[in-house]
């Protein structure tokens, strides 16, 4: 299945990996494609809420052999450099 193009958030005209899951978070109806208020509304959370800012990004290419461990604490992605 090829995504929408209404999916590509950053305007690049790709649909990439983080474009298809912030798009699918706000297709609320689940049909494939965003209307132009939940269009709206995902470019405004990534814009004013930081919503990447609560997604880890990249993890599958640090590999299984890193030193760089990540836990969930309350609720809390946390990279285990920033553990305390």
């Amino acid at each position: 299945m090829i995504p929408h193009i209404s999916y590509d958030l950053d305007g690049d005209g790709i649909v990439g990996g983080r474009d298809l899951v912030i798009a699918n978070i706000f297709d609320k109806d689940k049909k494939g494609s965003l209307t132009v208020e939940e269009r709206e509304a995902a470019l405004k959370a990534l814009r004013e809420d930081n919503l990447e800012g609560n997604f880890m990004w990249g993890l599958e290419q640090s590999g299984a052999n890193t030193e760089v461990r990540v836990f969930q604490k309350r609720g809390i992605i946390i990279r285990g450099e920033d553990y305390t």
